[in-house]
Order: C-alpha cells, then structure tokens, then sequence
C-alpha cells in the first residue's frame, strides 16, 4: 500500500469526520425514535400478531439487504469505475454515500420496530428492532484505514 499524498490524506479525513458526525446523528435519530416509540406503545393491543407479522417480514428483508447492500456497494470493481468515472472526489462521495443509505436503512428497522411495538401493545417489539438495527450499525460502521487503504489504491487508477 503505498502512502496517500498530504493534500489527498487530508481529503479524505475531512470527508470521513462528516461521515462518521453523520452516522452518529442517524444512531442517536434512532435511539430517539425508540425512546419516543416506547413511550408511545399502547398499554392494550389493538391488533394481534398477524397484523405486526408483515412489519417482521420488512425489519428481516432491512437487515438482510443493509447486508447485502454493503457488499454490494464496497464491491472493489465499482470503486474503481467510480473512482475512473468521477474522480478522487466522486470516490470519497460514494463512500460517504454507502455509509449514509445503510444508516437510513438502520433508522428503518427503529421505525419498522416502533410500528410494530404501537400495533401490538409490545414495547418488546421496539427493543427487538433496537438490537437489530445496532447490529446493522455496527457492521456499517465506516473505519479510517478502510477508506485510507482503498483511497492509496486507488490513487493512481
């Protein structure tokens, strides 16, 4: 791996910060969607679990696809087109883009999760969806070395 030139370093430390501020911003959307969902949840049921059972089906088909969608969206050969297509910039755009769509995707699973809590009179529900949206956060967190290592790379492409 050769080393990033300080103009393209700093480049990409900038665009990282405000990815990282970003992804923070959507965990603490969530953590107050959840905080608020819960707090919303009726204290009788007026629906039955065939109603909520659709909403799991959805929170499953997020999760699953946020993982899919990652693989997809760091795939080396479209970095690379991209990186040819627009630019060292474009690059780092895609990557804060990809980290940006997954985040959106965890603050689904909260939304889903607090529909499902509010149908069902649950607040297990609302926790439910808390943990797995965490762990799609947590597979999506954007790491520094990652974006160094793909942005050196990439550099002379």
């Amino acid at each position: 791996m050769d080393e990033l030139d300080p103009e393209l370093s700093r480049a990409v430390d900038v665009r990282y910060r405000r990815t990282v501020r970003t992804y923070f911003l959507f965990i603490l959307v969530s953590a107050a969607t959840a905080v608020a969902g819960s707090m919303m949840v009726p204290p009788v049921s007026s629906a039955g679990t065939t109603v909520t059972m659709p909403i799991w089906v959805l929170v499953f088909f997020l999760a699953v696809s946020a993982i899919v969608a990652r693989r997809f969206l760091t795939r080396w050969e479209r970095l690379r087109d991209i990186k040819l297509l627009r630019g060292f910039e474009g690059l780092l755009s895609a990557l804060q883009f990809n980290i940006i769509a997954i985040s959106a995707m965890s603050l689904l699973i909260v939304v889903a999760g607090v529909a499902s809590g509010i149908y069902s009179a649950d607040r297990g529900d609302v926790f439910r969806s808390v943990v797995i949206s965490l762990i799609v956060f947590a597979l999506n967190f954007p790491r520094l070395s990652t974006w160094k290592t793909i942005a050196s790379n990439l550099k002379d492409v």
